[in-house]
């Protein structure tokens, strides 16, 4: 693969990075009633008409796509799934009065988003200059 495409394979995994970071920090204040599952398994994937349930944070995983190939990034659930809060008032509280939280930290999202943005920028560097010695080798061809 060409250092253009492993470029864009880098600028493709930090809008990922980005959309799961965006995710979260959107849903972070979100709550719901304590779900059956135990928080250290990931939340089966609401159906329609099922009751509401607190929403499972991501993390972004990045990879090797293999040696020379590029990057890809893959969202994993975090573990704990949710954390509980002490909230009586709330409408899914339980007989205990607790609901569910997503299991989201506002530092590691912002660090997260930080990195994403240097990765992307880095990347577009590296495509830039890619683009440039190919317009250079195809200007001395001619």
């Amino acid at each position: 693969m060409n250092s253009m495409a492993i470029s864009l394979s880098g600028m493709l995994a930090s809008t990922a990075r980005l959309d799961v970071a965006a995710s979260n920090i959107a849903n972070a204040r979100t709550r719901g009633p304590v779900p059956e599952t135990p928080a250290s398994e990931p939340l089966a994937p609401a159906r329609f008409g099922d009751r509401p349930q607190v929403y499972q944070a991501v993390e972004a995983v990045q990879r090797s796509v293999g040696t020379g190939m590029g990057a890809s990034v893959i969202p994993v659930p975090t573990v704990p799934s949710y954390l509980e809060e002490y909230d009586p008032s709330s409408v899914y509280a339980n007989a205990k009065g607790m609901v569910a939280a997503p299991n989201v930290s506002d530092l590691r999202e912002t660090v997260g988003l930080v990195e994403a943005v240097h990765a992307y920028k880095m990347n577009l560097s590296a495509f830039r200059a890619a683009d440039e010695m190919m317009e250079s080798l195809f200007a001395l061809a001619d």
